[in-house]
């Protein structure tokens, strides 16, 4: 339930007293530039998915790599791998390094990475992780919390391959020396010639907690608690469980990074190792589905679930507060309540090319978070921004998706504590990268080489290195995959609809046209209408001169219905022509990877026109249809784009009624939501 200020603090104050909660901590104000380090102090910064490659690193390449200015060799991967991938590979760096700045700048004291902080766990690129969160630690005295995530380590290792740039912009493939592929690829990508060196090598969970134990894997002498799901031992032999395969029973000893610690007197910050692990043979299999498959006892790893309940329960007794974090979603925040299929209206749009939907877990997840007493839950994995609120008859819990800092949109949560069951979270999208475009002259090399191989048509991403800062190269970077990676699986139908790019207003006409006639047809149509034509004009468009009298009056009654209803928005019929479906499938993205933060890219100003589209094509209310048009032959019915459409307006909708995910307040007593941030137009 979403509340005004007034109301919710009444509501909160109100539970704290009857809870006998902690007296309320200071607040802050994300606009207010004159914070005292003492309330920053309060707060904890929550990233994700920042997946850490050292630009700067060793990886035996010193004599291939290229030298930038300054005389330092640049270990960089390939951009046009990295365009390939829903992660920029090595602008991460540099993000990382201005975070910290900024959050050492702010006072801030504990910083929390929910998962996924290094590419692959690779042995170099742990040692320069490392080397980052010691040089800041130093400067501002931070305490860094860690959760493992897919990238960050094996129960046994795991053999690497990544695409690097050499000095003359070649394309290498480097590999550790166990390696045994006899074409190792990077994004499907093949390189000119490999390296070989055991810094690619990804660690074991055994190595992480090792190397980098000092980040919550091992429990510090100053610390008020620490503990385990195994105990308060810190040694990796006391963390271990039996992995099973539901399959076919195999087992074995796997490690396990969770841990509970105390740095002060009165929080409890949770970090959970979700990763599920199957044996399979004489390795293991990883699905990156973590809490789907974590709270099932096939898989050897539910005794996770009676610890956090313990943990909770113990909590409350002792009036702590309790901050849970993990790598993978606790909730499907594509679900809408039920109201949009489970998620799935966004795999029928787009396709499925970064598993959004089988990553998601079901609300079998949620129940048992409710049933442990769970109420806040933060994640990463997904590389969205996103809050969502699940409820049942026994309670509710909200999961907090935490965006990825080398991904649109870059950000992070900063969390306060107003007493244990009042808390603010804060999104802080970094913008201001130093150097983040240090590495464009070796792309325009990498361009250079491509070209010189008769291959300059293959470069899909010249734009990117027009970025003006880092969010818009973040954001480049997204508009890259759509038309890419993304296009790639979406079905045929979709497809040519994208390429046929028909605008707004036609795809209004499309979506109420009640004749049988051809997708193709329509399409064909759309690019034929001018912002200055009749309706009668726009009618014979879509069915032609030889049209029957009742299917031509059908076609004007469907042209009118869509005049009228721009007419009563008060919005000029030139502005539905200015906005096409590319524009409108982008902007489905934007609102998907960054929610209502994506409005300040994409232009508060062009939203009512889309909001009025959206409004004609909610009277569609068409299901999924099962056809598709086929690449060779898309001579079928106007019915196919129709329910596209209609799925559209649905996705628009999950998006439009998402909870807050900017600046906004809990009460994990009532489950309501508070909304600090002021500059949502759908909420206006």
């Amino acid at each position: 339930m979403k509340l005004s200020r007034r109301n919710f603090i009444k509501i909160t104050s109100a539970c704290t007293a009857s809870l006998g909660a902690a007296t309320l901590l200071p607040g802050c104000n994300s606009s207010d530039s004159n914070n005292t380090a003492a309330q920053s102090s309060n707060k904890i910064a929550i990233l994700s998915d920042v997946h850490f490659h050292d630009v700067y690193g060793d990886y035996d390449f010193a004599d291939l790599a290229p030298i930038d200015a300054s005389g330092r060799q640049v270990t960089m991967r390939s951009m046009n791998v990295s365009c390939r991938s829903t992660r920029m590979f090595n602008e991460n760096y540099f993000v990382l390094h201005a975070t910290l700045q900024q959050l050492g700048e702010q006072g801030v004291k504990y910083v929390c990475f929910s998962g996924d902080y290094s590419d692959d766990g690779q042995v170099d690129t742990i040692k320069g992780f490392k080397k980052v969160l010691e040089q800041y630690r130093e400067r501002y005295g931070f305490v860094f919390l860690l959760a493992p995530g897919n990238h960050d380590c094996y129960p046994a290792g795991a053999s690497q391959s990544k695409m690097f740039l050499d000095k003359e912009g070649r394309q290498v493939m480097v590999v550790d020396d166990r390696n045994t592929s006899s074409n190792p690829t990077d994004e499907g990508q093949s390189g000119e010639y490999r390296h070989v060196t055991p810094s690619m090598w990804g660690g074991s969970i055994e190595d992480m907690m090792t190397d980098l134990g000092d980040y919550g894997f091992r429990k510090q002498a100053h610390w008020l608690h620490y503990e385990t799901p195994f105990g308060t031992s810190d040694a990796f032999s006391d963390r271990q469980y039996w992995a099973i395969n539901p399959d076919n029973n195999e087992r074995a000893l796997v490690g396990d990074a969770s841990y509970l610690v105390e740095p002060e007197e009165g929080l409890w910050i949770c970090m959970v190792d979700m990763n599920v692990f199957r044996p399979n043979g004489m390795g293991f299999k990883h699905d990156s589905r973590g809490w789907k498959q974590g709270i099932e006892s096939g898989y050897g790893k539910d005794y996770l679930m009676d610890w956090l309940k313990d943990v909770n329960q113990r909590a409350e007794l002792l009036g702590k507060k309790l901050l849970l974090i993990s790598h993978y979603p606790a909730l499907n925040y594509l679900d809408g309540d039920g109201e949009v299929n489970d998620g799935h209206d966004v795999n029928y749009l787009l396709g499925d090319k970064s598993n959004t939907i089988s990553r998601l877990p079901d609300s079998a997840v949620g129940d048992a978070f409710i049933r442990c007493g769970l109420k806040l839950h933060f994640a990463g994995h997904m590389h969205v921004n996103d809050t969502y609120c699940y409820r049942n008859d026994q309670g509710h819990v909200f999961n907090v998706q935490v965006p990825s800092l080398s991904a649109y949109i870059p950000a992070y949560k900063l969390v306060t504590f107003h007493n244990r069951n009042d808390v603010e979270i804060d999104t802080v999208v970094v913008s201001d990268v130093p150097d983040f475009d240090a590495l464009f002259p070796f792309y325009r090399q990498e361009i250079d080489q491509f070209e010189a191989q008769g291959k300059g048509d293959a470069v899909f991403w010249r734009e990117m290195l027009e970025a003006t800062d880092y969010r818009d190269l973040m954001r480049r970077h997204l508009m890259t995959l759509v038309r890419n990676r993304f296009f790639d699986s979406m079905a045929e139908d979709m497809k040519l609809l994208f390429q046929s790019n028909p605008s707004l207003y036609a795809l209004m006409v499309t979506s109420q046209l009640p004749v049988p006639i051809s997708a193709a047809k329509a399409l064909q149509a759309s690019k034929q209408l001018e912002p200055h034509h009749s309706a009668a004009q726009v009618a014979t468009a879509f069915i032609g001169k030889d049209a029957t009298e009742e299917d031509y009056q059908a076609a004007i009654a469907a042209t009118v219905q869509v005049e009228n209803h721009i007419a009563q928005s008060g919005l000029s019929r030139q502005s539905f022509f200015n906005e096409d479906f590319q524009e409108l499938l982008d902007l489905v993205y934007h609102l998907k990877n960054a929610d209502e933060l994506s409005l300040q890219d994409y232009g508060y100003e062009r939203i009512p026109t889309y909001q009025v589209a959206m409004q004609l094509l909610a009277t569609l209310q068409l299901a999924q249809h099962s056809e598709s048009c086929s690449a060779e032959d898309f001579d079928c019915q106007l019915s196919v784009l129709q329910a596209r459409l209609s799925a559209m307006h649905r996705v628009f909708e999950l998006f439009v009624k998402a909870d807050p995910s900017t600046h906004f307040r809990l009460n994990l007593v009532t489950g309501d939501i508070l909304d600090l941030w002021v500059e949502n137009p759908f909420r206006q």
